[in-house]
């Protein structure tokens, strides 16, 4: 799989011109940018990386409210890193195109559609000591001002936890709580929620290079991990309303689920990490913070 990674920077009066609207969150962008090529490696930076696929409708209204709501933060400096992944559209261009008005953007492309590895790849070229993964279609900047004031290593937006409010439809909590019961009992983890935003300190990022899942599973095999690791993983209650209605069936991604879910077991217990031998050895979820 090929990836590669391109990053642009223009002169002020290009990004106003292109991009109506975003004059005064480029101004407010610009002092940033020496760092960035500098090189971000302070843990004060934080980079938010956001896979893309067939997003054209969104692209650009996403990174304007991204670059709005971040400039709005008190950050030491940011990036967003887009990882366009195999789109049929017009989705490649566009990235390009607010690359090319913005200079803490960025955008990473890969030659086939697969979340996981578009993930793990904006996650190996984050710059900075802090990441968060969000999607196109689902960030919130309350669960990130709360990850970044949480002590954990890793901090989840756990949609099954006391406080948060879940809004989709029943079948999509239910696939939601069924997954999370059935990453529990087979990797023996005790966190929530394994898809959705995340925060990743420095010791969670240097797990990415070991994680071998892709596609739907890339990130429930780091958080795997990590918690098998000892590092610490805190959760965050989440409002979740779906701005639009889910792209791929549930029901046809459940056996793809079930053999990587295996696969994974197989390959952390062969790396000599104890898992549970049955069900019955279930974990407790986390506790809910107090």
């Amino acid at each position: 799989m090929t990836v590669t990674t391109t990053t642009v920077t223009m002169t002020m009066t290009i990004a106003t011109a292109r991009v109506p609207g975003m004059a005064g969150v480029i101004e407010r962008l610009s002092s940033f940018d020496a760092d960035r090529r500098r090189g971000m490696t302070d843990a004060g930076t934080l980079s938010v990386v956001v896979p893309v696929f067939n997003e054209e409708q969104i692209l650009k209204d996403t990174v304007e409210e991204l670059l709005a709501g971040l400039a709005n933060l008190p950050l030491g400096g940011f990036e967003l890193i887009l990882c366009e992944n195999g789109s049929t559209d017009g989705t490649r261009e566009i990235a390009y195109s607010v690359a090319a008005t913005c200079p803490v953007v960025r955008v990473i492309t890969l030659d086939r559609a697969d979340y996981g590895a578009a993930l793990r790849a904006g996650l190996l070229a984050a710059q900075g000591g802090t990441a968060v993964s969000f999607d196109a279609d689902y960030y919130d900047f309350d669960f990130l001002q709360g990850a970044l004031a949480n002590a954990g290593d890793v901090v989840v937006a756990s949609k099954g936890m006391s406080g948060s409010d879940d809004r989709r439809s029943m079948l999509r909590r239910l696939a939601s709580r069924s997954f999370g019961l059935l990453t529990r009992s087979l990797l023996g983890v005790k966190v929530r929620e394994t898809h959705g935003m995340k925060l990743f300190r420095a010791p969670a990022l240097s797990l990415v290079p070991l994680i071998e899942a892709t596609r739907d599973l890339f990130d429930t095999e780091l958080l795997a991990v990590a918690e098998l690791e000892g590092l610490t993983i805190g959760e965050l209650p989440i409002t979740t309303q779906e701005k639009r209605p889910s792209r791929s069936g549930i029901l046809s991604r459940v056996p793809r689920t079930i053999v990587g879910l295996l696969d994974m077991r197989a390959r952390l217990r062969a790396g000599h990490v104890p898992l549970p031998a049955t069900v019955s050895q279930l974990p407790s979820p986390m506790p809910d913070a107090a």
